[in-house]
């Protein structure tokens, strides 16, 4: 039996998305994927593990234009570097 698929949308590509979030929404937003990640932060087996992993959710909130790995990590040592740390 074949089963019937919904036909693929494309994705917008190469357009930032467009904000709509207050402030507010953002720090709510970033005590639930604190919440979220404690969940989960049992199942790394190492303290180096877990720091990544919630650094990389909470790069996720970044206003950035791509969220891969390697943007976050970027932003992530620029900001570091501007605070002398």
């Amino acid at each position: 039996m074949i089963a019937a698929y919904a036909p693929l949308i494309a994705p917008p590509s190469a357009q930032a998305p467009t904000p709509n979030l207050a402030p507010r929404d953002v720090e709510r937003l970033a005590d639930d994927l604190v919440a979220y990640h404690a969940r989960f932060a049992p199942l790394f087996q190492r303290s180096e593990q877990r720091r990544a992993a919630l650094l990389y959710l909470q790069g996720q909130l970044l206003d950035l234009e791509r969220k891969t790995i390697e943007p976050l990590a970027v932003c992530r040592r620029e900001a570091s570097a501007s605070l002398g740390v």
